[in-house]
């Protein structure tokens, strides 16, 4: 397939499902799921420009190359909103140009996407050495049985190390908890304690809210010896600063910080759900940071821990009732007590991290109508985002944490110890600012006829759209541009903050929104007008500080599609259908469709209706392939097996071009336990597989949709993702990358070839590069790490028989002989077939290979080309 828009994307890191949009309500419906696109506010731009950024005066949108120049008045067209402007007297637009440099900067074919560096006149004055500060909060817990391994050591030594990265001039923080909380004065040697009693919790909803509230917010003040009071302008001024609970990094504090910090003792420990209070430390870290520090602070929260907190507030699990940590299947049955609340919790404190005062964050948080783009944030709030690092083998409630990770633009990650090499590079990952950006703030405009649906993200906080901010001169725009609409794929649990507008703590270069549109169609075809709408705009416009460079920046990104009317005015209605097909992006589609069920799934209850997102996406990919990719056996089709299963089914069946990598990649999505099939997957792994997909370019999440199988022996290749691999010969290693994992599995036909290996922890053949595994380790550093991924995937070192084998194993594909013959697909397509597949197979039949209960692939395949027929005659007899 040609992608005509190939060109755009990689210039303005935009990329669309579908290139052409459509004019009719049939079109807009036979597209099955929402119009959307993967944007990356960070790709690097290839046109800047230090000139003052020049604004419409109608609609405030930007000039860009769509515009259209009105000489003789000396104004400009814009396409946004089809009203004209004057021209600044000292804009210069050539006569006649023979090359497209001689065009101002703005105006030039490729300056789809410009960056402007802001002069500080046209932004409120930030302090030139404005200083960024990281503060730490960690558990000071030592497991018995940790206690020999020296976890807890390695802890503090990775925290020294990574703090001496840091540059001079950043300001440094240190929270320390057991069941008390320690707050740190570095350079003092002082700290100031707050044990679990300080904040009284009882049962009544009201106990959150009373800590919202300021008589709580002085109690806790008064304990430092600080009161509220207007922020400062200077940070040398800051409470925090003079107290010495921020310390400002110089090479006299740094090994002050550095002794204070090696001395710290743990608490040794035998249980493993300790007394431990760790949402009273995030409780009180924020109300410090927001109360008491300066205007336009911005900063880091790296918190990590190996305990789940047990204690008001933000409890996740009370032994003193007996509780068990929470599972999926309690959080869906109303059996988690502690889940709603403590995620209400943690979702105020993400608001207020994002400059939300105190009080309006809790009452956003606990309301079931008020949402965030009801309030207007202060440009001047300090505004921080947090990272949440995990290490157990249990649970420790980032499930519960999450918003105040994903709202904040935070990152997490997971661990099996503090011990492990991932920890020590995610943290310096984590305190490395080279590729972030922080108070970005996006607006998305488009011109008539289009309407901004939503945005699916990690998180980031919605903002009272720029129709309603603007006041009365664009409020009746709101409803023409901001669409309102509710579909299959929203969730009734969930609140919905319709807006154009969001705001993020901090960005990472790779980042990627989803964003969703609605065209506004007309009912057929016969309405259509020659005056209609022939194309449609998108402006993105990133407001941004970069804390290296010390400048603002605004990156504005203009893109433009035709519509459908445009081709039948151009051609005919026959030669649309080929434009229409042409104009599909199948990877992009996927990615898009995988990020509105995990939506689905991520709600304030946890997850909604989890049992019909596989019929939903099944009649999603059935309608999809009958209105376009027309799947279907092959007259004379072989069905003689070959030893690549994927090529049988390219033999077995006929599939438009556009369309040939859809089937395989829903079947891996819909089977997918990192993404959808969740109930495979612990509640805090959920929020960490979630969390970084919903941030993921489309080349990661295509990769974690459906993972990459590689053959290394003599030769290494990559191969298909079936079960017949098994039967490779002994001494061939298998490589499989599911984005998040990166298996290495050893193919042993008796002991004599087996490796070394212990029943979970494998990590030494790693750190020394053992050279049993070494042509495996040969082949990753080589293939595997030319798409870097934005944090450090788990390394699985497993073998034949070995108890991790099923890391690599389940993700497999069964074939044919693994599974009994399935003759019948059932005729209601809103339903989908996978209960039907297991209903029709034994679990207690011997498989040579696999025992699973999911359909073969090529049984997949088989399903959809019935259900196909079916939806066709069941719609023909409507």
């Amino acid at each position: 397939m040609v992608n005509l828009f190939h060109d755009s994307e990689q210039r303005d890191g935009v990329t669309f499902n579908w290139n052409l949009f459509p004019s009719t309500r049939l079109e807009a419906s036979q597209l099955s799921t929402p119009l959307g696109c993967l944007y990356q506010p960070l790709l690097e731009s290839q046109v800047s420009s230090t000139q003052f950024p020049i604004q419409c005066t109608t609609c405030k949108n930007y000039m860009n190359p769509f515009i259209k120049v009105d000489r003789a008045n000396n104004m400009w067209w814009c396409q946004m909103c089809q009203k004209r402007t004057f021209l600044p007297p000292d804009f210069k637009i050539p006569d006649q140009a023979e090359s497209d440099s001689e065009w101002p900067p703005q105006l030039r074919s490729k300056s789809t996407t410009i960056e402007y560096e802001l002069p500080e006149n046209i932004n409120e004055k930030v302090q030139e050495n404005l200083p960024f500060t990281f503060v730490f909060i960690i558990d000071v817990f030592a497991h018995l049985d940790d206690v020999q391994d020296e976890v807890f050591q390695t802890l503090i030594d990775s925290l020294i190390h990574s703090i001496e990265q840091i540059p001079n001039g950043y300001l440094i923080g240190l929270v320390t908890f057991e069941e008390t909380v320690h707050i740190h004065d570095l350079v003092g040697s002082t700290s100031y304690s707050f044990n679990k009693n300080f904040v009284q919790g009882h049962k009544a909803k009201s106990a959150y809210k009373s800590i919202f509230d300021k008589p709580t917010i002085d109690k806790v003040l008064e304990r430092i010896g600080l009161t509220r009071s207007t922020l400062q302008n200077d940070y040398q001024e800051s409470q925090l600063v003079q107290k010495n609970i921020l310390v400002e990094l110089n090479d006299e504090t740094r090994s002050q910080i550095s002794s204070y910090i090696k001395n710290l003792k743990p608490k040794v420990i035998t249980s493993y759900k300790p007394d431990a209070s760790p949402g009273l430390a995030h409780y009180i870290t924020s109300l410090l940071l927001s109360q008491c520090t300066f205007k336009y602070f911005m900063g880091k929260v790296i918190y990590a821990s190996s305990v789940a907190g047990t204690n008001f507030p933000g409890t996740i699990v009370n032994p003193e009732l007996k509780e068990v940590i929470r599972s999926h299947n309690d959080i869906s049955k109303l059996n988690a007590p502690n889940f709603l609340p403590s995620s209400k919790f943690y979702q105020a404190l993400a608001y207020i991290a994002s400059g939300q005062t105190f009080e309006n964050a809790w009452y956003i948080a606990d309301s079931t109508s008020v949402k965030t783009t009801d309030y207007e944030l202060s440009s001047t709030n300090p505004t921080w985002s947090v990272d949440l690092c995990s290490s157990s083998l249990d649970q420790t409630g980032i499930y519960e944490m999450k918003s105040l990770s994903s709202y904040t633009m935070g990152k997490i990650y997971l661990f099996e110890s503090f011990n492990s090499n991932q920890f020590k590079q995610s943290l310096y990952n984590a305190i490395n600012l080279s590729d972030q950006t922080f108070r970005n703030t996006l607006t998305i405009t488009t011109s008539n006829n289009l309407k901004i649906s939503r945005m699916i993200f990690t998180g980031g906080y919605a903002l009272p759209s720029s129709y309603h901010k603007s006041g009365e001169k664009f409020y009746n725009s709101y409803h023409e541009k901001i669409s309102d609409t509710l579909t299959k794929f929203d969730s009734a649990l969930q609140k919905k903050n319709f807006t154009n507008r969001w705001k993020f703590n901090e960005l990472s270069g790779g980042d990627t929104l989803a964003i969703y549109f609605e065209m506004n169609t007309v009912k057929s075809s016969k309405e259509i007008t020659s005056n209609g709408t022939k194309e449609v705009f998108v402006q993105f416009q990133v407001n941004y500080y970069d804390i290296v460079r010390k400048k603002w920046f605004l990156k504005v990104t203009t893109v433009q599609r035709p519509t459908t009317l445009a081709i039948i005015l151009k051609r005919s209605d026959i030669l649309k259908e080929r434009e229409v097909l042409l104009s599909f992006n199948q990877k992009c589609w996927s990615v898009l469709l995988a990020r509105l069920l995990i939506n689905k799934i991520n709600t304030t209850l946890g997850y909604d209706k989890f049992d019909n997102l596989i019929d939903l996406m099944d009649s999603v990919i059935i309608k999809l392939l009958h209105n376009f990719g027309g799947l279907s056996l092959k007259a004379n089709s072989s069905l003689e097996e070959q030893s690549n299963p994927y090529y049988m089914l390219q033999q077995i069946y006929e599939i438009n071009e556009n369309f040939k990598d859809l089937p395989s990649l829903i079947y891996n999505l819909r089977k997918n336990p990192q993404l959808i099939r969740i109930f495979n997957s612990s509640p805090d792994e959920t929020a960490y597989y979630h969390s970084w997909f919903m941030r993921m370019d489309e080349k990661l999440s295509i990769n974690a949709i459906q993972p990459k199988l590689f053959k290394v022996d003599d030769k290494s290749e990559e191969i298909a993702l079936n079960s017949k691999c098994l039967n490779l010969p002994s001494k061939t290693f298998l490589i499989m990358d599911t984005i998040f994992h990166i298996i290495v599995y050893y193919i042993t036909n008796g002991n004599e070839s087996k490796l070394d290996l212990h029943h979970s922890k494998n990590d030494y053949l790693l750190d020394t590069r053992d050279k049993s595994i070494l042509p495996a380790l040969e082949f990753i550093d080589k293939d595997l790490h030319e798409n870097p991924r934005p944090f450090i995937p788990k390394y699985v070192i497993t073998q034949t028989n070995h108890s991790q084998a099923r890391f690599l194993i389940a993700r497999l594909d069964p074939i044919e002989k693994d599974l009994p013959t399935v003759n019948a697909i059932p005729k209601k397509v809103d339903k989908g077939f996978l209960s039907y597949f297991k209903s029709k197979i034994d679990i207690s039949t011997s498989y040579d290979l696999i025992m699973t209960d999911d359909p073969s692939l090529k049984q997949y395949y088989d399903g959809l080309v019935k259900s196909i027929k079916v939806y066709k005659v069941e719609q023909d007899s409507n």
